[in-house]
């Protein structure tokens, strides 16, 4: 899978520079900002005080574009769900992590006389199933 692409502050700053044609905004669809470069479209960007403003704003624009393009990548790569399975595990750690026992469920504690009977029955049926499950095991 090819890496997500990255965008350059350079290329933003360029686009940037369209405003004194009367394009403002285009950097903001650059970095996939699309509700505020449309606005900024129309408006020309916002009489051209948020263009100014967005001179400064550009290198934390580009950065948090950039940011959240590799938490997708990561998302992608990262299975969403444990388990053995093809790719997920691999190399010298692919049998400690395929093969690990499953967790014992901590104990239930012992029933105490404030419990009311109903809560004590389902105490005692919980227990009796986890019981089931360890002999099964």
């Amino acid at each position: 899978m090819a890496p997500a692409p990255r965008k350059q502050k350079s290329v933003a700053y360029l686009l940037w520079c369209l405003g004194f044609f009367g394009l403002c905004g285009v950097h903001r669809l650059y970095t996939e900002r699309y509700l505020l470069g449309i606005l900024y479209l129309f408006t020309f960007g916002f009489c051209f005080l948020g263009q100014l403003i967005d001179l400064l704003l550009i290198p934390d624009d580009v950065g948090s574009f950039n940011a959240s393009q590799r938490q997708r990548s990561v998302a992608r790569l990262t299975p969403s769900r444990p388990g053995p399975g093809p790719g997920i595990a691999s190399g010298p750690d692919a049998e400690r992590l395929t093969s690990a026992p499953p967790a014992r469920p901590q104990p239930l504690p012992p029933a105490s006389e404030s419990l009311s009977e109903r809560t004590r029955s389902l105490l005692a049926e919980a227990q009796a199933s986890i019981e089931r499950l360890d002999q099964q095991r």
